[in-house]
């Protein structure tokens, strides 16, 4: 059963060297389909490009918090204008980060709720980002969010707050860090995550797993974080990626490809 990487950004200059050769590796590796994640509209230009010249990648677009520290009026209209093209399959990544930026707050959860709420009107799933933000990003998406198809993307919160996300039908994304030797919380979390709630992902090109943490990651290198999560499940990777390609495709709301 081959794998699928839930999230990861390509488009930027950190690939412009390779990506081709890195694309042609996801034969070798048996990866068949990734959600490209979109922040900006370079980013979803070269996205539709490559969608259209591989064909195995889902696009997501959304405006991340870390653009709260402008006026995002005029992106908000433009991702309304691209969702109405039907070519974004998630809205995302958006949400809450608390640790880079504090003062922003405000103007990031009204961004998170616009969002949210623009996904929901044209019955999409999200993809939430959170960062020391849990309790915020929690109640927002428990008092706004209404079609309840959302990945908490790279998550890095508890086990508590994980059965919390759960609760509300939301799918548990892990990456990179659950393979290091320290992560003892991502570790209980990808053992208590239930099966038919779980995905994983690479966040290319960032948190690389072991044996490459440190090193600039990309979506071949998925397989390591997946075949982790498996051992620490006591399961077979092939049940795994079962799981993950019906959550995958649930997640979507489409049929399984």
């Amino acid at each position: 059963m081959a794998y699928i990487d839930s999230h990861a950004h390509l488009t930027g200059k950190e690939y412009r060297e390779d990506l081709k050769e890195i694309i042609a590796d996801f034969k070798d590796n048996d990866i068949s389909r990734v959600l490209l994640i979109c922040c900006s509209d370079h980013d979803y230009k070269y996205g539709l490009k490559l969608q259209e010249k591989y064909g195995c990648f889902d696009l997501a677009k959304g405006i991340h918090p870390e653009a709260a520290d402008r006026d995002c009026s005029w992106d908000l209209k433009i991702l309304e204008k691209q969702l109405a093209d039907k070519k974004i399959a998630v809205v995302g990544e958006i949400g809450l980060d608390y640790y880079w930026i504090k003062e922003t707050k405000d103007y990031q959860k009204e961004l998170f709720i616009k969002q949210i709420q623009l996904a929901d009107s044209y019955d999409l799933p999200i993809a939430v980002h959170s960062r020391e933000a849990s309790e915020d990003t929690y109640n927002i998406l428990k008092s706004y969010h209404q079609n309840k198809r959302a990945v908490l993307h790279c998550y890095s919160g508890s086990v508590e707050m994980m059965e919390r996300y759960i609760a509300l039908g939301y799918y548990i994304s892990l990456a990179g860090p659950v393979t290091f030797d320290n992560a003892k919380v991502a570790k209980n979390v990808a053992i208590a995550t239930p099966l038919d709630r779980i995905l994983y992902e690479s966040d290319s090109p960032y948190l690389s797993p072991v044996p490459f943490r440190g090193k600039r990651n990309n979506p071949n290198l998925v397989v390591y974080t997946a075949k982790m999560i498996a051992t620490l499940k006591g399961i077979e990777v092939t049940e795994l990626n079962a799981a993950v390609q019906r959550n995958y495709y649930e997640l979507l709301g489409v049929s399984d490809a």
